[in-house]
């Protein structure tokens, strides 16, 4: 038990993100066993032999899952169809999608592998797919209430800045709670509590942890209590996931010391790990006060103390925790024109579950950060337009507000790249049919 890695793989990143297995399974699963998984569930979708898809690398076959599930989900083929055709017929009809809608050559698109043709394919499939909600989430212009550099009052009577803030409406207190954090020094944050009955006025509640940032919390988890996970930035330590629980929304709020907690150690960068979300809670038939979970975590690490990249972790009943570096996402983001950081993330439920998260186009420009939406594998820009045309966001969380029934989201905007006074962070709320 402890702190581990496990190397990164395609086949991996699209078991689990196409929900074909857990990825508590799949850390602890061998090659041999995710290339058996990846094989038996591409044959469901083709009339190809087990021992036709034996002979293919793991690889292109988890590229013919890619491409059978762009064919489905972009409605150019049904189940039957596809159970009834071979995956290159399969890869040669997305090849055909492909030219139709991106138009470029047959021949260009022949040239490239199935899993090539199926990065390009996401931005066909995406864009049909989701192109009702970001529209909605993209147009602050329209968002009622939408409120620039928001802040919250201290005890004190002091403001402060909602910095990089995650929302969830409390039934509890009837109020919508926020977890954020705030500079107190050279690069180092403090992680708070604060709360609000409008989504305009805000007052802190308590200070959660010192050091700490990049905070999302999550309500009645494990039985019935309150996860939160952050970036911990302990002294002479460095950024690293913290994960803690408290028993009940009560000492959640009193900002009391949590009754289940982790900090993991660094095993995918020496340097930094951190922006945690949760992706899924399952459980490993411990008891109860919060034992016996499995957390499915994302994060970021600081590959070659260089840039930020996408990974994954599980951490099970609060002392086993295991990363792997995502190899998809990261190569995809970066040949889609972000070759910059690749940060944080949140996790949302629009018909099926989704991904808003942080990317920059130009290595440390602030001015270049862009939100992204997608389903963990592929990803397309969310065009945000503002009042004052500011072009730069980060740090995306996007939730369904079960009070106003709307959905709720908060951006950081930059001060490069922002419009006048539009600056700090960006909390709005929108419908989507």
């Amino acid at each position: 038990m402890g702190s581990s890695a496990v190397s990164g793989s395609i086949t991996r990143d699209v078991l689990f993100y196409l929900s074909v297995q857990t990825l508590a399974y799949l850390m602890h699963a061998s090659e041999d066993m995710q290339r058996n998984d990846i094989i038996a569930y591409t044959a469901l979708g083709c009339n190809d032999t087990i021992s036709a898809l034996q002979a293919m690398p793991s690889d292109d076959v988890a590229a013919a899952a890619l491409c059978q599930s762009l064919l489905l989900r972009g409605r150019v083929r049904t189940s039957k169809e596809l159970s009834a055709s071979s995956v290159e017929d399969q890869r040669n009809t997305l090849i055909v999608q492909n030219h139709n809608r991106l138009g470029a050559p047959v021949e260009q698109y022949q040239a490239l592998s199935t899993y090539e043709n199926s990065r390009l394919a996401y931005h066909w499939m995406l864009n049909e797919t989701i192109r009702p909600f970001l529209g909605n989430m993209s147009r602050v212009t329209d968002a009622a209430p939408a409120v620039f550099g928001a802040s919250a009052t201290l005890p004190s009577g002091a403001s402060v800045g909602l910095d990089c803030m995650s929302v969830e409406f409390s039934r509890q207190s009837n109020t919508h709670l926020g977890v954020f954090h705030s500079l107190a020094g050279d690069d180092v944050f403090n992680l708070y509590l604060a709360e609000s009955k409008d989504l305009v006025t805000w007052s802190v509640v308590c200070l959660l942890s010192e050091r700490a940032s990049m905070g999302k919390f999550y309500l009645g988890t494990g039985a019935g209590g309150v996860l939160l996970l952050y970036e911990a930035n302990a002294d002479g330590r460095g950024p690293s996931v913290a994960a803690a629980w408290y028993k009940s929304e009560a000492a959640f709020r009193a900002g009391a010391q949590p009754d289940r907690f982790f900090l993991s150690d660094r095993t995918l960068s020496s340097a930094a790990e951190g922006t945690p979300n949760l992706l899924g809670v399952r459980t490993s038939g411990g008891g109860g006060d919060g034992g016996g979970l499995v957390l499915e975590i994302g994060l970021h690490y600081y590959k070659d103390g260089t840039v930020d990249q996408q990974a994954l972790a599980t951490l099970t009943d609060w002392r086993d925790w295991i990363a792997s570096p995502v190899v998809v996402a990261n190569q995809w983001i970066a040949e889609d024109g972000f070759a910059g950081k690749v940060g944080g993330r949140s996790k949302f439920f629009w018909h099926g579950q989704w991904l808003a998260l942080e990317a920059q186009q130009v290595l440390d420009d602030w001015s270049s950060w862009r939100v992204l939406v997608g389903d963990g594998l592929g990803f397309v820009p969310a065009p945000i337009s503002t009042p004052h045309s500011s072009q730069s966001f980060a740090n995306p969380f996007v939730r369904y507000d079960a009070q106003s029934h709307k959905y709720l989201a908060t951006l950081f905007v930059p001060s490069e790249g922002s419009g006048s006074g539009e600056a700090g962070e960006l909390v709005y709320e929108f419908f989507a049919s």
